[in-house]
């Protein structure tokens, strides 16, 4: 499931210390997941539902 986030986000921000923050959503669980990287884009650091996500409009 965090790989396919990764692949595939639907929002990716680079945080201040390097890491990156990446959203996807999930129809089947009917919620959003943030993964969080370090710097490499690969290492997973955490990933968790996020009931407080809400798409950004750019």
């Amino acid at each position: 499931m965090c790989r396919q986030v990764i692949r595939n986000p639907i929002e990716v921000e680079e945080q201040a210390n390097g890491y990156f923050r990446f959203w996807g959503y999930f129809e089947s669980e009917e919620r959003y997941v943030r993964v969080v990287t370090l710097g490499d884009r690969e290492t997973i650091e955490t990933a968790h539902w996020d009931r407080n996500y809400k798409k950004r409009r750019r």
